[in-house]
């Protein structure tokens, strides 16, 4: 599965670029079209090897009617074709995969049959066939490629003088505007779609110091999940520093139905942080979604808490913030109360996080204090070195 931007924020791209896999759509310009009145075949190759997996046409069968068909076939030296329950037209966000129904018979018609496969081409009213009365739509396809099964698209349109048709009126044109197939063997694709996953929507709320995140998806295709990171901004340039995975949620696999997910990540430090998602198909490929931001406010006065390891050997980091902009002093005590370490001395910004380092380097082991001290506050935290 993959990205666009429907908003939408989703994974967009005519074809959805991937690692791995994606599922390729062509836009043949002109339409492929044939009309009535005449014999036309027009060969299609769906997924570009130079061989032709489908044809396409229009023929005359002569009987009392002088009966014309559209529909299609399969190439004489592809025969693995076959069309999701025999051509019968499918709306948008229909899932083509191996739990489809599919006809194998040869060939499928889509508009008017002849008599001798059991119904009237021409019934003296209307054309008959499951595309007869539908202008537009797509049937689904399951075709081999080197020995190995793919799903695909076809959109396909029937012209008609006027709609709905009347009697006696057989289709002007019938036309392939588009059609599409998944380059991975065995996995489905979203019929009208390019996009494994469709993100409707990414959003992030901050609530204290956690951020909850909320996206919603149209459909998805093989889709195993959701990686989410993080990254906390830089205050001073505004830049995203190193992404970190948080969480993961599991995905849908391949579906049509819209779905809805949520995740929350815990323990923030006040300040602005980033987050995005990381999808990731069944084989391994994976696409970014867009970045969405949220600010986590300083609780009260300030913040100051141990964000590293405690115990520690060597090194650990404290974490601090801050209502209003402000001088800060911290240091560390050893028990008797001496000063040992200074850490800090300067003016910390409103709103933001600062590391504090804490380097015990030539430190006995045992239990000191971290001490900050502000315009308004003093706080402590303990620590303890271990060698």
């Amino acid at each position: 599965m993959r990205y666009a931007t429907l908003l939408l924020f989703s994974f967009f791209l005519a074809v959805s670029v991937r690692a791995q896999c994606s599922v390729v759509v062509t836009d043949p310009e002109p339409d492929l079209s044939v009309g009535p009145f005449s014999a036309s075949w027009v060969p299609v190759d769906l997924n570009a090897d130079s061989t032709d997996d489908l044809v396409f046409m229009t023929y005359s069968a002569l009987d009392n009617s002088y009966n014309y068909q559209w529909g299609i076939t399969h190439n004489a030296f592809v025969t693995q074709l076959a069309i999701v329950e025999d051509g019968a037209p499918l709306s948008a966000g229909a899932t083509i995969d191996a739990t489809s129904s599919y006809g194998t018979a040869m060939p499928f018609l889509l508009i008017c049959e002849e008599p001798g496969h059991g119904a009237t081409c021409w019934t003296y009213t209307t054309p008959t066939g499951p595309w007869a009365s539908v202008a537009s739509g797509y049937f689904g396809v399951r075709f081999g490629v080197n020995g190995q099964t793919h799903y695909g698209w076809v959109e396909y349109a029937v012209d008609y003088p006027s709609t709905p048709p009347g009697p006696f009126m057989l289709p002007t044109s019938s036309r392939i505007t588009r059609y599409a197939y998944n380059t991975c063997p065995d996995q489905g694709v979203i019929a009208g779609t390019a996009l494994p996953v469709e993100l409707a929507s990414f959003d992030a709320v901050a609530d204290g110091a956690s951020v909850r995140l909320q996206w919603q998806t149209l459909s998805e295709t093989t889709n195993a999940g959701f990686s989410v990171e993080h990254s906390a901004l830089n205050a001073a340039s505004e830049t995203i520093s190193a992404w970190s995975e948080v969480g993961f949620v599991d995905g849908a696999g391949t579906t049509s139905e819209p779905g809805s997910y949520r995740y929350t990540v815990e323990d923030l430090d006040p300040g602005r942080h980033a987050f995005r998602l990381k999808q990731v198909d069944y084989d391994g490929a994976f696409e970014y979604s867009p970045v969405v931001e949220a600010s986590v406010e300083v609780p009260g006065t300030h913040r100051f808490v141990i964000s590293g390891p405690n115990p520690f050997s060597v090194r650990t980091q404290l974490s601090l913030a801050v209502e209003r902009e402000q001088r800060v002093e911290a240091s560390l005590y050893d028990v008797q109360g001496r000063q040992v370490r200074s850490l800090v001395s300067e003016v910390v910004p409103a709103g933001e996080s600062v590391r504090v380092d804490v380097d015990a380097s030539g430190l006995p082991e045992g239990v000191y204090f971290a001490r900050v001290i502000g315009e308004m506050f003093t706080e402590s935290r303990q620590l303890v070195v271990i060698k």
